[in-house]
């Protein structure tokens, strides 16, 4: 049982480490295109 969560709970946290990742890329992404109007 607790081996079945704590698989769960690795799981869950790649998932969401992956997500952020995305975010952060998404969110450098806009910050060029921001950069590159703003000149």
């Amino acid at each position: 049982m607790r081996a079945a969560f704590a698989l769960r709970v690795a799981a869950l946290s790649r998932a969401i480490a992956a997500i952020a990742r995305r975010w952060a890329d998404a969110d450098t992404w806009t910050d060029t295109l921001t950069w590159k109007d703003a000149e």
